[in-house]
C-alpha cells in the first residue's frame, strides 16, 4: 500500500506544475493525503474540498436566506442557521478557507462568492459539524465563468 501511495504522489507532483495555479489547492490535499502515515491520536482534522464554478462559489442572497429564516412557514427548517439572537450561527468545530479575498475562518453565512453571499460550504459545514466533535475544514477552491478546454 506504501509503493501505491509513492506512486500516486509522484504522479500527483508531475501533474501539478503542467495545471492551472486553481488547481494545486486540490492536488496539494490529495498529495498530503496520500502520503502521509503519520495519524495524531489527539486530535482528528476532517478536511473537506469544494472545488467547481460558479455553482460551488456561492451565488445565494444572504438577503433571501433572512427571509427564510424569518418566515413562520420556514422558520423551523431554517433555525440552525441562527443563533439566540438571530444573528447568523457560528460553528466552533468548523472552519472554512475560501480562495477568493482569501477568506479563512469560522464557518458563519458569508463564505459565498462575497461576504453577502452563501454557498453549498454552509449547510454542509452545518450536517457535518453536527455529526462529529471533531475540527473539520472546508477548502473551497472555485473559478466562476471557467471554460473546460481552456482552464482545466
Amino acid at each position: 500500500n506504501i509503493t501505491l501511495q509513492y506512486i500516486a504522489l509522484v504522479f500527483v507532483f508531475v501533474f501539478v506544475f503542467r495545471m492551472n495555479s486553481s488547481l494545486h489547492y486540490l492536488f496539494f490535499v490529495l498529495a498530503l493525503s496520500l502520503s502521509s502515515d503519520c495519524y495524531c491520536a489527539e486530535a482528528v482534522i476532517s478536511v473537506y474540498v469544494i472545488a467547481g464554478q460558479s455553482n460551488a462559489e456561492g451565488q445565494g442572497e444572504l438577503s433571501h436566506l433572512r427571509a427564510l429564516v424569518d418566515s413562520p412557514l420556514t422558520a423551523e427548517t431554517y433555525s440552525h442557521l441562527v443563533d439566540q439572537n438571530g444573528d447568523w450561527a457560528v460553528l466552533d468545530n468548523v472552519y472554512c478557507r475560501y480562495n477568493e479575498n482569501e477568506r479563512i475562518g469560522k464557518l458563519t453565512a458569508g463564505f459565498g462568492f462575497r461576504t453577502h453571499k452563501i454557498g453549498p460550504e454552509l449547510e454542509f459545514g452545518h450536517i457535518i459539524g453536527n455529526a462529529t466533535d471533531d475540527t473539520v475544514l472546508i477548502i473551497k477552491t472555485t473559478w466562476g465563468g471557467a471554460s473546460l478546454p481552456a482552464d482545466f
